[in-house]
Order: structure tokens, then sequence, then C-alpha cells
């Protein structure tokens, strides 16, 4: 069984032990669907400056996004991940980090033979900053947080069944 505490581990090595047992708890649940179990985080870097932590990432009005192309394998693996398209000022190590993220994912596994190449899936990430009001007596203009925020939209379409 995959328990929160399991999951904490999985980035110390564990991970192939997990999806052993995710395969075997639920070897008589499979289904046509991809239900996600684990997703480690997307884990951006950060450097500390006195009591205050700074993303190392520029601050941009416009979001950056990124469309993420994957395969869910049978066995609920994540492989072949590409980026199919992104804005032009997508930039940074975020994408890296995205994928690496991607990578680590585990779904259940897929009522598919072996050999199958499993599900299709396509996500967006949006990389943003939230406008925050400053108050001083210097301006009360809205700046740009210094921690981004990420949103995930599931651009995948979904075939109906027959």
């Amino acid at each position: 069984m995959v328990t929160l505490e399991r999951q904490v581990a999985l980035d110390n090595g564990e991970r192939e032990m997990a999806k052993a047992e995710l395969a075997k708890a639920n070897a008589g649940k499979r289904s046509n669907r991809a239900p996600l179990v684990y997703a480690p985080p997307i884990d951006l870097p950060r450097q500390s400056r006195g009591q205050s932590t700074i993303v190392l990432s520029e601050c941009d009005e416009t979001p950056e996004w990124v469309d993420v192309a994957f395969w869910i394998s049978p066995d609920g693996s994540v492989r072949d991940i590409d980026v199919a398209r992104q804005s032009d000022n997508a930039k940074g190590r975020w994408t890296e980090l995205v994928r690496k993220s991607l990578a680590g994912r585990l779904y259940r596994p897929l009522a598919l033979p072996a050999d199958d190449p499993g599900l299709q899936r396509i996500e967006r990430y949006s990389l943003f900053y939230i406008l925050i009001e400053r108050t001083s007596a210097h301006t009360r203009l809205p700046t740009g947080s210094p921690t981004p925020s990420f949103e995930i939209t599931d651009l995948t379409i979904d075939t109906p069944a027959g």
C-alpha cells in the first residue's frame, strides 16, 4: 500500500518498490482510465537571503506556459515526455523541472496489454506571479510576488468508448 509516509520516501529511491506494490494492490482494479496516484512536486530552486526566501526566476507580467505531451504506460509509469508547444517568453530551467516531476509520476495501472503504447496525455503548465499590493510610504503600486505559482490544465481530448 502506498501511504503518505511512503510517498515522502519515494524520492529516496523507493519509487520502484512503491510501483511494484501499486501494481500488485491494483491487479484486479485496472481500467482504461489512468487515475493519478503520486506526483512529485515541482521544486523551483531557492536562494535564502536573511529570513526571506527568493525563488530564482524572473518576474514577468505575462505568464509563461508550456504544453507537455507524454504517455502513460500500461504499468502506470510515464514515458516519452516532450514539450509540444510553448509561449514565446517561456524561459529558464522551470520547464526541465516540470519534465522531471512528470517522469516521477505514478498512475493506476491500465487494463491494457504490456506491449500497448498506453494513453497519451497533454497538459499545460503555466508559470505566473501573483500581483501583491505593497503598503509603504513610497508606493501603493502592485508588484509581482517573488514566488511564482503554477497552474496545470489538462488539454487531453478523451475519445468516447466504443
